[in-house]
């Protein structure tokens, strides 16, 4: 398993999906990758989501070929 999450999302964007999703217990914080893939090259927006323990790496879009099976051999 393996979450990629964008920041900007309608109804709910990708910060409000990860306080929701730390307040979660066991499944599926335990052991699930989750990666943030967003436009944004904003250096608040890299050092925030640094902080942020379910989160593995901020990813700059486009996510490219090379970069997906890097994250596909680390599963």
């Amino acid at each position: 398993d393996v979450i990629f999450l964008d920041l900007n999302m309608p109804v709910m964007d990708g910060w409000e999906f990860l306080d929701e999703y730390q307040k979660l217990d066991g499944f599926p914080l335990d052991g699930v990758p989750l990666y943030i893939v967003s436009s944004s090259i904003s250096p608040y927006e890299m050092d925030r989501s640094a902080g942020i323990p379910v989160v593995t790496e901020f990813i700059i879009k486009p996510l490219v070929k090379e970069k997906f099976l890097e994250i596909l051999e680390n599963l």
